[in-house]
């Protein structure tokens, strides 16, 4: 059996900021041309709610995860968005920044990553229960 040679690129120091994350906060970000079944993009949204959308713009997250594909303006029952599904949802759930939070973006090699780091999971009574850090790399390679 054989494992992906892939080794986990911690960008918590080294990436740049999307800017100040809030609790349902969503980013503009720019990345390097980026093709993704067959459609090249330059763009995307990343939110705190660990999605990063293509294309698309703020407040097309939702804070509950539901199906996919799900109907185009389906955001308010837990849907991706208002304008697209296309999206990599390695953490798509309900998350605040914990103490230290931040969402990074940094290409290292032929990847862009995305880093969510010290994200508390926000359950719906209120109380927080751990953290769910991590990146995604996204590449032509």
């Amino acid at each position: 059996m054989t494992t992906g040679g892939s080794s986990f690129i911690d960008i918590s120091v080294t990436g740049t900021s999307v800017g100040a994350i809030s609790d349902d906060s969503e980013h503009s970000i720019t990345l390097p041309s980026f093709t993704f079944n067959g459609v090249a993009y330059t763009t995307a949204v990343v939110g705190n709610n660990g999605a990063v959308l293509f294309p698309t713009s703020a407040s097309s997250i939702n804070y509950t995860n539901g199906a996919l594909p799900a109907a185009i303006g389906a955001e308010l029952t837990g849907a991706l968005g208002s304008t697209a599904n296309i999206g990599i949802c390695p953490w798509w759930d309900d998350f605040t920044p914990g103490a230290g939070g931040s969402v990074r973006t940094q290409t290292v090699g032929g990847f862009f990553i995305v880093q969510w780091t010290a994200e508390d999971h926000f359950c719906c009574t209120g109380h927080r229960n751990g953290h769910v850090p991590g990146p995604v790399a996204i590449g032509n390679g």
